[in-house]
Protein backbone atom coordinates (compact mmCIF):
# COMPACT_ATOMS: atom_id res chain seq x y z
CA UNK A 1 0.00 0.00 0.00
CA UNK A 2 1.60 3.23 -0.78
CA UNK A 3 2.32 5.31 1.77
CA UNK A 4 -0.14 8.05 1.44
CA UNK A 5 -2.83 6.31 1.44
CA UNK A 6 -1.63 4.20 3.70
CA UNK A 7 -1.61 7.46 6.42
CA UNK A 8 -5.60 8.13 5.21
CA UNK A 9 -6.37 4.43 6.11
CA UNK A 10 -4.59 5.34 9.67
CA UNK A 11 -6.34 8.40 10.07
CA UNK A 12 -9.84 7.21 9.23
CA UNK A 13 -9.21 3.92 11.44
CA UNK A 14 -8.27 6.50 14.31
CA UNK A 15 -11.49 8.97 13.86
CA UNK A 16 -13.74 5.42 13.92
CA UNK A 17 -12.52 3.81 16.57
CA UNK A 18 -14.16 2.96 19.99
CA UNK A 19 -17.41 1.64 20.65
CA UNK A 20 -20.58 2.50 18.29
CA UNK A 21 -22.37 3.34 21.51
CA UNK A 22 -20.27 5.85 22.97
CA UNK A 23 -18.20 8.41 22.48
CA UNK A 24 -14.85 9.07 24.07
CA UNK A 25 -16.21 6.67 26.97
CA UNK A 26 -18.83 8.57 27.22
CA UNK A 27 -23.00 7.78 25.92
CA UNK A 28 -24.18 8.83 23.11
CA UNK A 29 -27.49 9.41 24.40
CA UNK A 30 -28.41 10.75 27.98
CA UNK A 31 -29.58 7.90 30.05
CA UNK A 32 -33.55 7.42 30.28
CA UNK A 33 -35.49 7.75 34.07
CA UNK A 34 -37.23 4.60 34.44
CA UNK A 35 -41.00 5.31 35.19
CA UNK A 36 -42.52 4.72 39.12
CA UNK A 37 -39.24 5.24 40.24
CA UNK A 38 -38.07 7.98 42.70
CA UNK A 39 -35.04 9.89 42.13
CA UNK A 40 -35.08 11.50 45.83
CA UNK A 41 -31.67 10.56 46.83
CA UNK A 42 -30.14 10.43 43.53
CA UNK A 43 -27.25 12.35 41.95
CA UNK A 44 -28.17 13.79 39.24
CA UNK A 45 -27.05 11.70 35.53
CA UNK A 46 -23.65 12.58 34.14
CA UNK A 47 -23.63 15.86 31.75
CA UNK A 48 -24.05 14.37 27.87
CA UNK A 49 -22.80 16.66 25.03
CA UNK A 50 -26.01 17.75 22.74
CA UNK A 51 -27.05 16.38 19.97
CA UNK A 52 -26.49 17.15 16.65
CA UNK A 53 -23.11 18.95 17.53
CA UNK A 54 -20.78 18.92 14.47
CA UNK A 55 -16.99 17.47 15.22
CA UNK A 56 -15.73 17.97 12.06
CA UNK A 57 -13.45 15.09 9.65
CA UNK A 58 -11.51 13.57 13.44
CA UNK A 59 -14.73 13.04 15.42
CA UNK A 60 -14.46 15.00 19.16
CA UNK A 61 -10.78 13.67 19.65
CA UNK A 62 -9.90 14.88 16.67
CA UNK A 63 -11.82 18.46 16.88
CA UNK A 64 -10.21 19.23 20.12
CA UNK A 65 -6.64 18.17 18.60
CA UNK A 66 -7.21 20.64 15.58
CA UNK A 67 -8.46 23.34 17.81
CA UNK A 68 -5.50 23.42 19.81
CA UNK A 69 -3.28 23.13 16.80
CA UNK A 70 -4.47 26.78 15.35
CA UNK A 71 -2.03 29.90 16.18
CA UNK A 72 -2.87 32.76 17.95
CA UNK A 73 -5.10 35.20 15.49
CA UNK A 74 -3.22 38.21 13.78
CA UNK A 75 -4.39 41.21 12.39
CA UNK A 76 -4.84 41.62 9.28
CA UNK A 77 -2.40 44.04 7.15
CA UNK A 78 -5.68 45.15 5.25
CA UNK A 79 -9.22 43.80 5.02
CA UNK A 80 -8.30 43.85 1.63
CA UNK A 81 -5.67 41.17 1.19
CA UNK A 82 -8.05 38.27 0.84
CA UNK A 83 -9.64 40.08 -2.14
CA UNK A 84 -6.24 40.58 -3.37
CA UNK A 85 -5.21 37.15 -3.31
CA UNK A 86 -8.01 34.80 -3.09
CA UNK A 87 -7.65 31.26 -1.97
CA UNK A 88 -8.02 29.90 -5.67
CA UNK A 89 -3.76 32.16 -5.97
CA UNK A 90 -2.91 31.45 -2.81
CA UNK A 91 -3.11 27.90 -4.07
CA UNK A 92 -1.57 28.30 -7.05
CA UNK A 93 1.02 30.65 -4.94
CA UNK A 94 2.07 27.54 -2.71
CA UNK A 95 1.63 24.94 -5.60
CA UNK A 96 5.52 24.72 -6.29
CA UNK A 97 6.26 24.43 -2.60
CA UNK A 98 4.35 21.99 -1.85
CA UNK A 99 5.26 19.54 -4.59
CA UNK A 100 8.88 19.99 -3.96
CA UNK A 101 8.62 19.16 -0.59
CA UNK A 102 6.36 16.20 -1.31
CA UNK A 103 7.32 14.74 -4.78
CA UNK A 104 4.17 15.27 -6.47
CA UNK A 105 3.06 16.58 -9.41
CA UNK A 106 2.05 20.50 -10.02
CA UNK A 107 -1.51 19.29 -10.26
CA UNK A 108 -1.91 16.64 -7.81
CA UNK A 109 0.08 19.54 -5.63
CA UNK A 110 -3.04 21.88 -6.33
CA UNK A 111 -5.41 19.47 -5.80
CA UNK A 112 -4.16 18.49 -2.22
CA UNK A 113 -3.93 22.47 -1.60
CA UNK A 114 -7.49 23.47 -2.44
CA UNK A 115 -8.73 20.55 -0.36
CA UNK A 116 -5.98 21.82 2.43
CA UNK A 117 -7.34 25.35 2.25
CA UNK A 118 -10.93 24.96 2.36
CA UNK A 119 -10.26 24.94 6.44
CA UNK A 120 -11.07 28.26 7.76
CA UNK A 121 -8.46 28.13 10.18
CA UNK A 122 -5.48 26.85 8.02
CA UNK A 123 -6.69 30.13 5.13
CA UNK A 124 -6.78 32.56 8.05
CA UNK A 125 -3.18 31.33 9.24
CA UNK A 126 -2.24 31.59 6.04
CA UNK A 127 -3.60 35.04 5.56
CA UNK A 128 -2.08 36.16 9.28
CA UNK A 129 1.46 35.21 7.98
CA UNK A 130 0.92 37.19 4.49
CA UNK A 131 -0.05 39.93 6.89
CA UNK A 132 3.47 39.71 8.73
CA UNK A 133 5.24 39.43 5.84
CA UNK A 134 3.52 42.21 4.36
CA UNK A 135 4.25 44.35 7.65
CA UNK A 136 7.64 44.20 7.45
CA UNK A 137 8.50 44.84 3.46
CA UNK A 138 6.70 48.23 4.38
CA UNK A 139 8.92 51.00 4.02
CA UNK A 140 8.02 54.45 6.57
CA UNK A 141 7.84 56.16 3.37
CA UNK A 142 5.04 53.25 1.72
CA UNK A 143 1.61 53.38 2.54
CA UNK A 144 -0.48 50.37 2.71
CA UNK A 145 -2.70 50.81 0.05
CA UNK A 146 1.00 50.73 -2.62
CA UNK A 147 2.09 48.23 -1.27
CA UNK A 148 -1.37 46.20 -1.85
CA UNK A 149 -1.75 47.55 -5.51
CA UNK A 150 2.01 46.00 -6.33
CA UNK A 151 0.76 42.91 -4.65
CA UNK A 152 -2.07 42.75 -6.59
CA UNK A 153 -0.01 43.08 -9.69
CA UNK A 154 2.50 40.61 -8.71
CA UNK A 155 -0.09 38.13 -7.82
CA UNK A 156 -1.65 38.65 -11.45
CA UNK A 157 1.78 38.39 -12.97
CA UNK A 158 3.59 35.96 -10.91
CA UNK A 159 0.97 33.89 -8.70
CA UNK A 160 1.71 30.13 -11.04
CA UNK A 161 5.24 30.88 -11.27
CA UNK A 162 6.16 31.89 -7.47
CA UNK A 163 9.27 29.62 -6.45
CA UNK A 164 9.28 26.55 -4.14
CA UNK A 165 9.73 28.20 -0.19
CA UNK A 166 13.37 27.03 1.08
CA UNK A 167 12.97 23.09 2.66
CA UNK A 168 13.55 23.66 6.40
CA UNK A 169 12.12 21.89 9.48
CA UNK A 170 9.63 24.75 10.20
CA UNK A 171 8.40 24.46 6.93
CA UNK A 172 7.77 20.61 7.17
CA UNK A 173 5.75 21.91 10.06
CA UNK A 174 3.22 23.88 7.68
CA UNK A 175 3.17 21.17 5.17
CA UNK A 176 2.14 18.33 8.06
CA UNK A 177 -0.41 21.11 9.24
CA UNK A 178 -2.05 21.12 5.40
CA UNK A 179 -1.73 17.93 5.14
CA UNK A 180 -3.75 17.08 8.43
CA UNK A 181 -6.53 19.14 6.43
CA UNK A 182 -6.83 16.65 4.24
CA UNK A 183 -6.16 13.26 6.00
CA UNK A 184 -2.60 12.51 4.28
CA UNK A 185 -0.88 13.19 7.58
CA UNK A 186 -0.64 10.43 10.35
CA UNK A 187 -3.41 12.14 12.93
CA UNK A 188 -1.01 12.10 15.73
CA UNK A 189 0.86 14.14 14.27
CA UNK A 190 -1.67 16.85 15.21
CA UNK A 191 -0.72 16.20 18.91
CA UNK A 192 3.04 16.80 18.20
CA UNK A 193 2.12 19.93 16.47
CA UNK A 194 0.17 21.26 19.31
CA UNK A 195 2.97 20.96 21.88
CA UNK A 196 4.84 23.97 22.95
CA UNK A 197 7.80 22.38 20.27
CA UNK A 198 5.44 21.65 17.91
CA UNK A 199 3.55 25.30 17.86
CA UNK A 200 7.07 27.51 17.87
CA UNK A 201 8.16 25.44 14.57
CA UNK A 202 4.32 26.01 12.87
CA UNK A 203 4.72 29.97 14.05
CA UNK A 204 8.37 29.80 12.94
CA UNK A 205 7.32 28.29 9.20
CA UNK A 206 3.77 29.92 8.67
CA UNK A 207 6.33 33.49 8.88
CA UNK A 208 8.88 31.90 6.78
CA UNK A 209 6.00 31.17 4.46
CA UNK A 210 4.83 34.32 4.21
CA UNK A 211 7.56 36.24 3.88
CA UNK A 212 8.90 34.04 0.75
CA UNK A 213 5.42 34.78 -0.63
CA UNK A 214 5.66 38.47 0.08
CA UNK A 215 8.82 39.06 -1.73
CA UNK A 216 8.44 36.48 -4.77
CA UNK A 217 5.01 38.20 -5.19
CA UNK A 218 7.01 41.94 -4.55
CA UNK A 219 9.77 41.17 -6.86
CA UNK A 220 9.77 43.23 -10.28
Amino acid sequence: MPRAAAAVHAARRFALSGDSHTVNGEPRHPPTRQSGRSSRGRSPPPPTRPQGRRWGRGGPRGASLRRAVTLPAVSLFSRRLPHLIPRADLVAALTRTYAAARGVDDEEAAARLERALEGRAVLEELYAALSAGLFEAQGPRTSADALLDRLSAGVEARRGRVRAAPDSPALAAVLVRLDLEIGVAPEPMRATLSTPRGRAMLEEGMAALGRHLVKELLRG
